[in-house]
């Protein structure tokens, strides 16, 4: 195993790092100005994030349980939140082949609570 953590607060502890990750946002960061949003973001080293999918405005984040569902293969990385399609983003070919799962979060000064449960993960063939 290895331990990484990039970037602080807006750099949602990948920045720094090369990958790519899901964000559920809660306050208005990587450029958007919604406090509500999903977003495909690409890590890349010292470049910083960048956007790799369609952010979508999505109802209210901070209340009640959602359900979310992330698959990967075939070069996308899709995203559903409560049974509806929010990401279908382009996986870059730069990642390496190999990559770590990891969950993070980032709440700055608020003091919002993550939590997941029932997770799994699955992949099919690139």
């Amino acid at each position: 195993m290895r331990d990484a953590v990039g970037g602080n607060g807006g750099g949602l502890a990948l920045s720094g790092l090369t990958g790519m990750a899901v964000v559920f946002s809660t306050y208005p960061i990587l450029g958007t100005a919604s406090n509500n949003f999903v977003a495909a973001v690409t890590a890349n080293g010292s470049n910083g994030l960048s956007l790799s999918g369609a952010r979508v405005p999505v109802g209210q984040l901070r209340s009640g349980i959602h359900t979310v569902k992330v698959t990967f293969g075939g070069g996308r990385l899709i995203v559903y939140l409560d049974g509806g399609l929010v990401v279908l983003a382009k996986i870059p070919r730069s990642l390496p082949t190999t990559s770590l799962l990891a969950f993070t979060g980032s709440t700055g000064a608020l003091t919002d609570v993550h939590a997941i449960r029932n997770a799994s993960v699955a992949a099919s063939a690139w």
